[in-house]
């Protein structure tokens, strides 16, 4: 996998992503409202009591998709970090917003070179080189926890569907 390829197959991945779950999230505000409920109880939906919260999907795809700056790219993982405090639906969507800040103040010349960079997590449980990283467990990472936002929010009733996961509710572009 070339630098290049790195960055579009990740952080380019990661934005629209982002972008598309913000979109799901202005349309759970919506109906929210039309339904008389608090937006910020969303906040704690769970699928199951042993699963985590709406919260947490949020916060680990923050920070999934920083993860990759940082072990890849090098990038500063302090600098980017955040606390997961977060308690408001408003909360929430201004961390989306601050990680596609930092998304996209990244470039492919971050990526640059960076083809064998090795990557280890859980104290070396897992060990891979850079797109092996990418394929095996950063971009499903952050897939599954977007999914588990919309899921949450499908839960919910939010009338949101297919099209708004893939595109945020674009029509091809249009």
């Amino acid at each position: 996998m070339s630098s290049n390829a790195l960055y579009d197959y990740s952080v380019n991945i990661f934005i629209s992503s982002i972008q598309n779950l913000l979109v799901c999230m202005t349309k759970a505000e919506k109906y929210a409202e039309e339904q008389g409920d608090n937006v910020d109880d969303y906040v704690q939906l769970q699928i199951h009591p042993d699963m985590k919260n709406f919260a947490y999907q949020i916060q680990r795809i923050s920070d999934s998709s920083k993860g990759v700056l940082a072990r890849i790219a090098g990038h500063d993982a302090e600098a980017m970090a955040m606390p997961d405090t977060e308690t408001t639906w408003a909360d929430l969507k201004t961390r989306l917003n601050r990680t596609l800040t930092i998304l996209e103040k990244s470039t492919p010349q971050d990526f640059e070179g960076k083809e064998g960079v090795e990557v280890s997590l859980l104290n070396g449980r897992f060990n891979f080189k850079a797109a092996e990283y990418l394929q095996r467990f950063a971009i499903p990472n952050v897939y599954f926890h977007v999914v588990t936002a919309y899921d949450l929010l499908r839960m919910k009733g939010v009338p949101v569907g297919k099209m708004d996961y893939l595109a945020g509710g674009s029509s091809g572009g249009n």
